[in-house]
């Protein structure tokens, strides 16, 4: 079944307007985007109409339904200019769509309870960067940008969990690598090479210095606070909702990755989970408290 009729950008004359394709990247109200629709809704089927019109009207998330490889041939509404071999401009047209949908369902999961958020990185629809805070402590709930080039966005959400477990085998671990470090002897004599022994020196003892402090913060996290375990509240809150509306689960976060190497950020733990479907990425960024 043929999906669209082929033209080119010297065909686009409709209403009565020139369409330049510098208007893709301008379109951000839904006023706008129903005048790109309606320019070029002739040319697409009806299944892609109506797909598109849902993600304006917020029927879904595009990630939880998002246009097939196959499907977006098309969208292919052709066009090469100023010598420069396009994304294509139908694709353009779909990662407003995408991104509308993107920046306003994660505004109306935060619209359900906006007590002491912070919604910042506001650019049409572009970014979007929530927080909350907890007295002095803030912390991140969601980010979202747009990506320039052959993509649409990154998306990364957070949450906060008791890391108990986690902690202790860090703690093991740290334990051993400082044993280790403890035992070696410098493999320099300092009667033969002293700028090499001392180099040396230096070196281990910052080794050890480090992994003593990271085992010294670890032990001193051993008890949650208040505020840990608001946060905790907070984040795995607005965390399930974002995976309720994008269709994913915990496991589906994890199914492209080998386990995650533990990362040491402001004081705590962490680890980073990535799922990519087309065009969007999504991060799951867990603390551990």
């Amino acid at each position: 079944m043929e999906m669209y009729r082929r033209m080119s950008m010297s065909d686009i004359t409709i209403f009565g307007e020139d369409y330049e394709t510098d208007n893709f990247d301008k379109a951000t109200s839904k006023e706008e985007l129903m005048l790109l629709l309606r320019k070029f809704s002739w040319m697409l089927s009806k299944e892609i109409n109506d797909y598109l019109m849902s993600l304006l009207e917020l029927e879904f998330s595009v990630i939880k339904n998002y246009i097939s490889d196959d499907e977006k041939t098309y969208l292919d509404l052709g066009g090469n200019f100023n010598g420069w071999e396009m994304y294509t401009n139908g694709l353009e047209v779909y990662r407003r769509f995408a991104l509308y949908n993107i920046y306003h369902r994660a505004l109306k999961i935060f619209e359900q309870d906006k007590t002491g958020l912070i919604i910042s990185g506001n650019n049409g629809i572009e970014s979007l960067d929530v927080s909350a805070k907890i007295g002095n402590r803030e912390f991140k709930l969601f980010d979202f940008k747009m990506r320039k080039i052959f993509a649409i966005a990154d998306i990364s959400l957070y949450q906060a969990i008791a890391g108990k477990d986690i902690r202790e085998a860090e703690m093991l671990r740290i334990m051993a690598k400082l044993n280790k470090l403890n035992s070696q002897e410098n493999p320099y004599s300092a009667s033969e090479d002293v700028k090499k022994a001392s180099k040396w020196d230096i070196k281990h003892s910052k080794q050890i210095k480090t992994y003593t402090d990271m085992y010294n913060l670890l032990e001193s996290k051993k008890v949650l606070t208040d505020e840990d375990k608001r946060r905790i509240e907070i984040t795995q809150k607005f965390h399930e909702l974002f995976l309720a509306d994008y269709g994913l689960t915990a496991q589906d976060l994890g199914k492209e990755n080998e386990e995650p190497p533990i990362i040491y950020k402001n004081a705590t733990l962490g680890k980073v989970y990535v799922k990519r479907i087309p065009e969007i990425t999504v991060k799951d960024n867990i603390t551990y408290l």
